[in-house]
């Protein structure tokens, strides 16, 4: 490669997810299958009550209740909490000089940027892209690999009017 080629900006960026957000999902997933593995295991040691339902019974007809029915509920939750951690491992963030967004989503323009809100970024390395009417959207360095690259690329691409004047942090 020349000298030229190199230093010359990048017209697109991508940025993976990190593990960060799929690990506590499946970590959801894996303690709602837990419970609900549990609930099955006691079931014959909560019988239905015989007494009718009042106050002083509340807590049988409670264990009753939570360990018959509550597999029915904790399954699918752990289901879809798997699912949730199986699109954020996938979760690629596209930015080009057209706009940002999700690989296979909708893109926001560059032009719609309104603010770069930059006031917890010092803190949390966490960047707001403030654009159509107030919506935010987020970039987070726990979320994505390569951000300072992408934080590079976005203050490039950013229309200046959209950035923090004087290097201060503004809020919308």
């Amino acid at each position: 490669m020349t000298q030229e080629q190199t230093s010359q900006p990048a017209e697109r960026i991508e940025c993976p997810a990190t593990r960060e957000g799929a690990v506590r999902m499946f970590i959801l997933a894996g303690l709602l299958a837990a419970v609900a593995i549990w609930c099955v295991l006691d079931w014959g040691k909560f019988p239905k009550p015989d007494e009718p339902l009042g106050f002083p019974n509340f807590n049988k007809y409670a264990g009753f209740w939570f360990n018959h029915y509550g597999p029915f509920v904790l399954v699918p939750l752990a289901g879809l909490a798997f699912l949730r951690g199986r699109k954020l491992l996938r979760r690629v963030l596209v930015a080009d000089s057209a706009g940002i967004g999700y690989a296979g989503g909708p893109q926001i323009a560059w032009s719609s940027v309104t603010l770069l809100d930059t006031s917890v970024f010092a803190e949390k390395q966490i960047l707001y892209l403030v654009h159509d009417n107030g919506k935010r959207f987020t970039l987070d360095a726990l979320a994505f690999k390569r951000f300072k690259e992408l934080v590079a690329f976005v203050e490039a691409h950013v229309p200046p009017e959209a950035r923090p004047s004087d290097g201060q942090p503004q809020n919308p």
